[in-house]
C-alpha cells in the first residue's frame, strides 16, 4: 500500500534488501522480473483459453503447444500466479449425463378386399380388340362373315376377390445414451434407403453438360432422435430435443420413393431422474378404392356385385420417454469461486498483491549500505527490528 500510494514499486534484491524504484514504464521494463511457465490443459480448449487469457489478464507473450495441449506464458510472477488460478478454475471436465430412451411404436393395418375384378392380360379393366380378315372381302360378302374371319385378342378375365387382413406390429427399443454436456447424442431406429441423385457433367472439357451421372444418397427412414444435454447447478438438466419420424409413403415420378416426414424440435428441462413422455406422433391413413364396369357398378344396392371394393386403414402411433440421469457434475471447489487480484498493465501502474517479506529476527537485522549496482533513484530499505512483546 505504501509503494502504491507513493507511485513506487519494490523488488527484493538481496537476502536482507528491498529496493524501491519509481513506478514508470521505463523502470518497469528495466527492473521488472519475468519468468516463463507452461500450463498443460486437460479439458479446456487451447484456442479458447488463449483468447480468455488475453482478454481477462491482458497477457501478450503466450503461445500454444498443440501437440501436448499446452500454453507457454512469459510474464511477471504475479501475473503468472493469476494465470494459474484462472486456468485452474476453467480447466474442468464436462458434466456427463446418461439419457434413458424408451421407444414404443405401434403399427396397425386393416384391409378389406372383396368383389368382382375384370382384368385383361397385362392391364386392369377390360381392354381388347378384334380384327377382320380383309383378304377377298367385298361388300357383297359382308353378309357371309363367319367366326373364322374375325380374330379377337386380349379377352378379359373375371376374378372374384375376397380378402381380410388385420396386422399389428409393435416395436420396442430401450437404448441408454451417455454423452457430455453440449455434445449431441444420436439414436437411429429404422432403415437406410438409397435415393438416386442425377447430376450432369460435360462430355468434353468446356462443353455443354450433357453426360448424366447417377449417384445414391442413403436416407434414414424410421425414427431419428438427436439429444443435446445441458446441466444446471441445481441438478436440473435441459435437453435440446429433435425427433424425426419418416416413412416411405408411396412411389413418385420415375419410380422414386415418396418419403413422409414428421418432426419435433423442442427444449425441455427435467430434474435428475425425472421422466418425460412424448406422444401424439399419430398417423392415420385411410384409403378406399372402387373399381368396376361403368354403369353396372353405379346401380344402387346391386352395383357392388359388379365392382371391386378395397378399403385399407393404417394407424401408426409412436411414444417416446426420456429420463436424464446425471453421472458427473462440474467439479467446482471453493477456491474456484474466490476473487483474486490481477496485476494491471505496466504502462498505467500496477496493483501490488505480493506481501512484503516477513521481518527478520533482531539478531539478523543489520543495516545494508547501498552498492554500486543499485539503480538510479533506488533507495535501499533498512528493516526495523520487531517490537518486543509487552
Amino acid at each position: 500500500s505504501v509503494a502504491r500510494s507513493t507511485r513506487n514499486f519494490y523488488r527484493i534484491t538481496g537476502p536482507q534488501t528491498v529496493t524501491v524504484i519509481p513506478d514508470t514504464p521505463a523502470k518497469r521494463r528495466e527492473y521488472e522480473e519475468e519468468v516463463v511457465q507452461t500450463f498443460y490443459l486437460s479439458n479446456a480448449d487451447v484456442a479458447e483459453t488463449i483468447d480468455l487469457l488475453r482478454l481477462v489478464i491482458d497477457l501478450r507473450r503466450l503461445a500454444p503447444v498443440t501437440a501436448t495441449r499446452a500454453i507457454s506464458v512469459r510474464d511477471t510472477p504475479e501475473r503468472l500466479a493469476a494465470t494459474a488460478k484462472l486456468i485452474s478454475a476453467i480447466d474442468k471436465a464436462r458434466p456427463e449425463v446418461v439419457i434413458d430412451v424408451e421407444l414404443l411404436e405401434v403399427d396397425r393395418q386393416r384391409l378389406r378386399d372383396y368383389g368382382l375384378q375384370f382384368a385383361s392380360p397385362g392391364s386392369p379393366g377390360i381392354d381388347g380388340f378384334a380384327t377382320v380378315d380383309e383378304s377377298n372381302l367385298t361388300l357383297e360378302g359382308l353378309g357371309a362373315l363367319t367366326r373364322s374371319n374375325v380374330f379377337v385378342a386380349n379377352l378379359p378375365g373375371l376374378f372374384y376377390r375376397l380378402l381380410k387382413r388385420d396386422q399389428s406390429t409393435r416395436t420396442l427399443a430401450n437404448p441408454h445414451l451417455r454423452t457430455s454436456e453440449g455434445q449431441a447424442a444420436q439414436a437411429r431406429f429404422g432403415e437406410r434407403v438409397p435415393v438416386p441423385v442425377t447430376t450432369f457433367a460435360p462430355i468434353a472439357a468446356g462443353g455443354i453438360q450433357q453426360q448424366p451421372i447417377t449417384s445414391f444418397n442413403y436416407e434414414n427412414i424410421g425414427v431419428n432422435i438427436d439429444i443435446t444435454p445441458f446441466t444446471h447447478h441445481n441438478d436440473d438438466v435441459s435437453l435440446d430435443l429433435s425427433i424425426e419420424v419418416s416413412s416411405i409413403s408411396g412411389t413418385g415420378f420415375g419410380g422414386l420413393p415418396t418419403i413422409g416426414n414428421r418432426s419435433i424440435d423442442t427444449t425441455i428441462r427435467l430434474r435428475d431422474g425425472e421422466t418425460n413422455i412424448l406422444a401424439g406422433l399419430i398417423r392415420d391413413e385411410e384409403r378406399e378404392v372402387l373399381e368396376g364396369i361403368p354403369g353396372l357398378s353405379d346401380i344402387p344396392l346391386i352395383g357392388r356385385l359388379f365392382a371391386h371394393n378395397q378399403r385399407q386403414i393404417q394407424e401408426t402411433d409412436i411414444v417416446v420417454t426420456l429420463t436424464p440421469r446425471i453421472i458427473r457434475l462440474l467439479d467446482l471447489e471453493e477456491e474456484d469461486l474466490r476473487a483474486f487480484r490481477v496485476e494491471r498493465d505496466t504502462s498505467t501502474g500496477l496493483d501490488i498483491s505480493a506481501p512484503l517479506p516477513a521481518p527478520l529476527p533482531l539478531s539478523e537485522t543489520q543495516p545494508t549500505a547501498p552498492t554500486a549496482d543499485s539503480p538510479d533513484g533506488a533507495v535501499p530499505i533498512i528493516p526495523f527490528p520487531p517490537t518486543p512483546p509487552r
